[in-house]
């Protein structure tokens, strides 16, 4: 059996994906099997998948599903992993090496003493974007998510989980919302585990015009109920901005019309105190602002 699986869930890249593939047909390791998870796409994305199938120059399995989002496709992923590592390569990624792997590989093993752990989850690599130069280095060897976002801002990150681990934290599968930030769950696994430091590029990226990263303030009017879900977690468990997070949590709670909201606070008089910041925030996004 393979020991890791390379996840890619895609809608609508057909333009892309033939670079992650060409990425993955590279690497010097074949200890992995790519599984595509096609979240509805109306392309070509099938008869490309199909083709490289034929192939036979990686192991490829090809899942299709109504379009839901990237967390249903994520869950669905997580599920059906058959290995003991499970890593995210988005279908507009590519891994930066044809050592990648390898690499990622040999790091875990030559540090099984803390690799087995009970409160690791995996591994934090670094990913290169273009167009943002620069060198990244995070103090490890362990660390939760949240002290590495707040040391490396500039940096995105690579996880590869043991999937043991992250089939524990499914994402939240909000009916008519297709979209919700991957801190709901990076959040959660803060609390019991860390990861395990690999200094090293491991994926590249481009972000897209039409991608998550750059849809801003769309992905908040139009998933509300997904961050409101987010600011409530993150009140409890981050260690500052507890101001924001309580009016962005009556932001996103206006926006979902939900007027229950200091009910279900996590924080209640934080959130009573920050309502009128909240409301006018509120304000801001609905305009478009963010």
């Amino acid at each position: 059996m393979k020991r890791l699986t390379v996840f890619t869930p895609t809608y609508n890249r057909a333009g892309t994906l033939p670079r992650t593939y060409e990425s993955l047909c590279q690497q010097q390791s074949k200890d992995f099997a790519w599984l595509i998870v096609d979240d509805g796409s109306t392309d070509n994305t099938m008869q490309l998948v199909q083709m490289w199938q034929k192939a036979g120059l990686i192991d490829i399995s090809y899942i299709q599903q109504p379009n839901g989002g990237k967390m249903r496709a994520y869950n669905h992923g997580v599920r059906i992993c058959q290995t003991e590592l499970f890593m995210c390569l988005d279908s507009d990624d590519w891994l930066t090496s044809p050592s990648s792997i390898t690499d990622l590989l040999n790091f875990w093993d030559q540090h099984k003493d803390i690799a087995e752990r009970d409160d690791i989850c995996g591994i934090i690599s670094f990913k290169h974007i273009l167009g943002r130069e620069g060198s990244y280095y995070i103090n490890g060897p362990t660390m939760i998510m949240d002290d590495i976002v707040t040391n490396s801002s500039e940096c995105e990150n690579t996880t590869t989980y043991k999937t043991e681990v992250i089939r524990k934290y499914p994402f939240p599968e909000i009916e008519g919302e297709k979209f919700i930030t991957e801190g709901v769950v990076y959040d959660r696994i803060d609390q019991q585990y860390q990861y395990l430091i690999f200094q090293d590029y491991t994926q590249t990226c481009e972000y897209q015009a039409d991608g998550y990263t750059r849809r801003g303030v769309n992905l908040v009017i139009n998933s509300p109920r997904g961050y409101q879900i987010y600011y409530n977690q993150r009140m409890v468990v981050a260690r500052k901005g507890f101001i924001y997070n309580a009016k962005m949590y009556v932001a996103t709670s206006l926006l979902a019309n939900d007027w229950h909201f200091l009910q279900k606070a996590s924080r209640k008089l934080l959130c009573l105190v920050a309502t009128p910041l909240g409301y006018i925030k509120y304000r801001r996004l609905k305009q478009g602002h963010w």
